[in-house]
């Protein structure tokens, strides 16, 4: 079917990293040596330069939300928080570490107010010793509640006109919204973000 050379081929064997494979049949055939592939390729099969990709064995993603994952990686690490103040400061840091300009979104996922010493979920006034230029957004670990800060309310149009949602809900304190999100909610915001950037 086809050979593949110069690539970064990892086996997980225990063997080192080789340079290319080939497949036949819809299978892995033989991996090793750019020298060793060429030398079996037949004469009708194709040769696919990977110019130095990786490759590995296929993932069988059972539940793990991979994507999201990936995406968070590139985000301000709230998953080891012990605290909402732990969060405040960490954040703090990350936009300066990043020069995040005044206006951009700051997004994340992973907290869990249950390792919070503060034992309470954090709030929009929270979010807003970050950044009041900012708008800002986390996810909980679970994906079913969110919080935001003041200025990402004000840009959704949420700060005085808290809408009624079926399978949502916007926590409300004395008529005004706290920032925490709820299930549907939490779309609101989501379907409010700047797209993705493609990573060179």
């Amino acid at each position: 079917m086809a050979v593949f050379i110069n690539g970064k081929v990892i086996t997980l064997d225990g063997r080192k990293i080789s340079q290319g494979f080939s497949v036949r049949n819809g299978v892995f055939h033989k991996v090793g040596t750019n020298e060793e592939i060429l030398k079996i390729k037949e004469p009708k099969e194709k040769v696919i330069d990977l110019k130095g990709k990786t490759v590995v064995p296929g993932f069988n993603d059972a539940h793990m939300h991979f994507l999201n994952y990936a995406i968070t990686k590139s985000k301000v690490n709230i998953r080891s928080i012990s605290s909402i103040e732990d969060m405040v400061n960490r954040t703090k840091k990350y936009i300066e570490d990043n020069k995040i300009p005044k206006g951009q979104w700051v997004t994340s996922r992973g907290w869990n107010e249950n390792l919070f010493k503060e034992k309470r979920l954090p709030n929009r006034f929270d979010l807003d010793k970050i950044s009041q230029d900012n708008p800002i957004f986390f996810h909980r670990i679970c994906g079913h509640i969110g919080v935001c800060n003041t200025k990402a309310l004000e840009l959704l149009g949420l700060l005085y006109n808290v809408p009624e949602m079926k399978d949502g809900v916007i926590d409300v304190e004395k008529g005004k919204p706290t920032g925490i999100l709820r299930e549907n909610a939490i779309n609101l915001i989501l379907d409010r973000l700047p797209a993705l950037k493609k990573m060179k």
